[in-house]
């Protein structure tokens, strides 16, 4: 690149990317206003896992993390999840079950749509979780398209239980 006094200047593909960064969180963020936003709400314990994957969701256009947290404890008194499209839970929490919150989601929610994320793929997992009323499961290795995909997948069918 050639500036104007006809020095030449370099530059990194990642200060590039820096340098563009901020300008396309803030498309991001005007294309968020005109389209319906999908709000998501994280349960998972390990913050590292759940930070990193509210970054990633939080950057799809169409989607939103409205809240997080780490324990069926501090689920419970979030509240407020009437607005919620889909819940991505983690199954082994600190207190117990993730499955416990499906109850008290759908109570306040009944079109809210359960992810469950687990690292813990045994056997029957699947049939208990159909018992247990979840609308999908997926390994915590799934790629990050792969969980993208499946929450639009889920927040459609919420809505069509809408209709």
């Amino acid at each position: 690149m050639e500036t104007e006094a006809g020095r030449g200047v370099t530059a990194s593909a990642s200060s590039v990317s820096q340098g563009y960064w901020p300008l396309l969180e803030v498309m991001i963020s005007d294309v968020k206003a005109t389209l319906q936003v999908l709000r998501l709400l994280l349960v998972e314990d390990y913050t590292l896992f759940r930070d990193a994957l509210a970054l990633m969701l939080n950057r799809q256009p169409d989607m939103e993390v409205a809240a997080q947290c780490g324990s069926l404890v501090e689920c419970r008194s979030l509240g407020g999840f009437a607005d919620i499209d889909v819940v991505l839970l983690d199954l082994l929490l600190p207190d117990g079950n993730g499955t416990e919150l499906i109850g008290v989601l759908r109570g306040a929610n009944p079109r809210v749509t359960v992810l469950i994320l687990t690292a813990s793929l045994e056997p029957g997992l699947l049939e208990r979780m159909a018992e247990a009323d979840v609308d999908g499961v997926l390994d915590k290795t799934s790629d990050l398209k792969e969980i993208v995909a499946e929450v639009r997948r889920l927040a459609s069918r919420g809505n069509e239980n809408e209709s």
